[in-house]
């Protein structure tokens, strides 16, 4: 699922492209467009300063028939590619909480990048970091407390095990009960979509405590795919502690969409996720991400609120790149360049890195790039 002008699940690489209405195969044709031309040497005179890219799972590939969640995976394999290539093309990698200090105080010609993860899953620790090391890329972590605890469920993996097992689904999606044939891929696609939907909205705790009660009801517990998938606060702790490369960043208490929660709830969210990092490491985060950070959930409204709860930067997942007027502008509201498994060649992140995507989305919205 892409994501739009709606919060959801983030998109990928070719996110930007597909919020513009191209499908798959025309995404891919234009970021091989976009590759020639930088290759080419077009817009090379507007190089971008600073990339932040953003990964969820980095793991083997192992597919099911259903994967609503592909996106959200890349593998080993491509991670060591996109490294290679960044490096290869000059950028130089840093630390998500330094890229200010040398954009700022670096040389006026050199481009930086900066890697964070969302969620904090074991793959990251298992199959990204080795990769990391080997490149010796700094990366940042940012780490959901209720994952970390394992008290909140993440919908939208249980929303893909939920349909992939059944074949049908009995769900309000906000005006009454209503029962979905999911006995095709195409039929489960329709219905993830519809729950995806229903949770976008100011209802969404009280549609994902429901969706866990279905899921449980089918013999499936949410709190599983947790339990195995992400890192616990030891592990956490141990990884922070034993890996230079490895910094963590706070990405709320329980993974709301949060321009839909109060002004209290919001505040909360931000400090009680850096208090709780700074409680079970001994340093208190930097830097935050927000959960489904597109443009309607996450606004000036958040931005503001970053800053006050004392952070040096924050991420979106809204795509661009970064130049030293926007760095200096709004620290607290960065794009974010998310790397998508259906786009995993090295060339695809070339055309992303070149900033020319970006600058003809602005300028088919109307806005000076």
């Amino acid at each position: 699922m892409q994501h739009d002008r709606r919060w959801g699940i983030e998109g990928g690489v070719g996110t930007t492209l597909a919020r513009h209405g191209l499908g798959k195969a025309a995404v891919a044709v234009a970021l091989e467009t976009f590759h020639l031309a930088s290759r080419a040497g077009i817009g090379r005179a507007r190089r971008p300063r600073a990339l932040i890219f953003t990964l969820h799972h980095v793991r083997p590939a192992v597919r099911a028939p259903f994967a609503p969640n592909a996106h959200l995976e890349v593998t080993p394999e491509f991670l060591d590619v996109a490294l290679s290539s960044l490096i290869a093309d000059g950028f130089k990698p840093v630390r998500l909480e330094d890229l200010p200090d040398h954009v700022r105080d670096g040389n006026a010609g050199d481009s930086y990048f900066a890697f964070t993860l969302d969620d904090g899953y074991r793959n990251n620790r298992d199959h990204a970091l080795p990769v990391f090391k080997r490149h010796n890329v700094p990366h940042t972590i940012f780490l959901t407390r209720g994952f970390v605890e394992r008290t909140h469920s993440a919908w939208w993996e249980t929303a893909a095990t939920l349909l992939g097992n059944q074949n049908s689904l009995t769900f309000d999606f906000g005006s009454g009960l209503e029962t979905l044939s999911t006995t095709t891929i195409a039929l489960k696609s329709l219905a993830f979509a519809r729950l995806a939907a229903a949770i976008r909205s100011g209802h969404q705790d009280e549609r994902i405590q429901v969706l866990d009660i279905v899921a449980r009801d089918a013999g499936l517990e949410p709190l599983d795919f947790i339990e195995s998938e992400i890192m616990d606060s030891a592990e956490l702790v141990a990884l922070a502690d034993s890996e230079a490369l490895v910094s963590l960043g706070a990405h709320s208490l329980t993974h709301p969409s949060l321009a839909h929660v109060t002004p209290e709830r919001l505040h909360a969210e931000l400090n009680g996720s850096a208090d709780y990092i700074g409680e079970i490491t001994g340093k208190r985060p930097a830097t935050f991400a927000y959960p489904y950070g597109s443009v309607c959930a996450a606004g000036p409204r958040e931005f503001a609120a970053s800053g006050e709860a004392g952070f040096k930067l924050a991420v979106t997942t809204q795509p661009g790149v970064i130049d030293a007027a926007g760095l200096t502008l709004s620290p607290f509201s960065l794009p974010r360049i998310s790397l998508n498994g259906h786009f995993q060649r090295a060339r695809y992140v070339r055309a992303l890195a070149s900033g020319l995507p970006f600058r003809m989305m602005k300028r088919r919205s109307g806005i000076e790039a």
